[in-house]
């Protein structure tokens, strides 16, 4: 195939029948892709309506992929609504066994588009919803250990696909672009101190740059630059729940920030600062938690609160990363799947 031919592929299927069968007569379909069975068997058959096409990383010197392996853009679109739809929610083998689908099913997805040159407003759906899923995940399996959950490659493939869906909506004038404000912020939001993240923000159009979403994400990215924590809570608490989410992976970062503010700021050997009015900052939900942050950071804790001491800042530590209260109560107010798909 010559360099500028793009290939369309003829799959109607989300899986290929030739992977299907090759992966049933292997051994090799997931356990959400075998037929529902009342008989134990080692390797229950596989079924087709289920089962979507692996990921399969290019070797070097094979030859192109065939059509018929390849799912045109309306069988990705349904791909991805069906991995949202029927497994996102599954909770029944944990969901580090639901991420660890999904994630490879997504990365199949993202590579068929870009083999077939998949572009305009299919590839942006796509794109928007596969940044919410690693988004959605960086903060559901935050507290799992890197066995279980590795925040680098999945900030890998929000990183991609950010970068990607950006540039879909500035060249490509027949996209639909009706969460480009969201998935804008989302980007500030998500690299906050980051020089190429705040260019592109100033390279956008007046009318873009003065959204209120926009607006928002700006000002919560100065608070973060100055460290200003207190702003910086005030303002994350306005953002809707998929903005709360991109910000959170930098709580850590403004919390470690805010305690060597406060080892000088309160320093004293008479003094103790309450824990009810540090958790309210820091919006903390379990003072436990941050009784201990505190601890590993050097100071005393008593009943009466903490004992910030400029001598006695650990600047070695770490503060480590938590869920927050006041994002989970949101999320319970919506489930996995709307979440994913935006309706929030």
């Amino acid at each position: 195939m010559g360099e500028n031919q793009t290939i369309s592929g003829t799959c109607q299927t989300m899986c290929p029948e030739k992977e299907f069968s090759l992966r049933e007569r292997e051994g090799l379909l997931h356990p959400f892709e075998v037929q529902k069975t009342s008989h134990r068997t080692k390797r229950p058959p596989g079924d087709r309506g289920k089962t979507v096409k692996s990921y399969s990383r290019p070797a070097a010197g094979k030859r192109g992929p065939h059509p018929g392996d390849l799912r045109p853009a309306p069988v990705l679109v349904k791909t991805v609504n069906y991995l949202i739809d029927n497994i996102s929610s599954k909770d029944d083998g944990g969901w580090t066994m639901v991420y660890e689908y999904v994630f490879d099913r997504l990365r199949a997805v993202r590579q068929d588009a870009v083999i077939q040159r998949i572009h305009g407003s299919p590839l942006v759906e796509i794109l928007e919803k596969v940044i919410r899923f690693h988004i959605f995940s960086s903060y559901r399996l935050a507290m799992e250990p890197q066995l279980n959950f590795d925040t680098k490659i999945n900030d890998t493939h929000v990183q991609e696909s950010l970068k990607r869906l950006l540039r879909v909506y500035e060249v490509e004038e027949d996209c639909n672009c009706q969460n480009r404000k969201e998935f804008e912020s989302i980007y500030i939001l998500y690299n906050l101190g980051n020089t190429e993240a705040l260019h592109h923000y100033l390279t956008l159009s007046k009318t873009m740059r003065n959204n209120e979403q926009l607006k928002l994400a700006f000002a919560i990215n100065q608070a973060y630059l100055l460290s200003n924590y207190v702003r910086f809570f005030r303002l994350v608490k306005n953002l809707n729940i998929m903005g709360m989410l991109a910000v959170h992976r930098h709580f850590a970062q403004i919390e470690w920030g805010a305690l060597k503010i406060m080892a000088s700021g309160f320093h004293s050997k008479n003094l103790r600062y309450p824990i009810s009015n540090l958790s309210n900052i820091l919006q903390y939900g379990n003072d436990d938690h941050l009784i201990n942050t505190c601890k590993q950071s050097g100071f005393d804790v008593t009943d009466q609160g903490v004992q910030f001491m400029k001598t006695s800042f650990n600047q070695a530590s770490k503060v480590p990363i938590r869920h927050c209260s006041f994002i989970d109560e949101i999320l319970e107010s919506y489930s996995v799947v709307d979440i994913l798909h935006g309706i929030t």
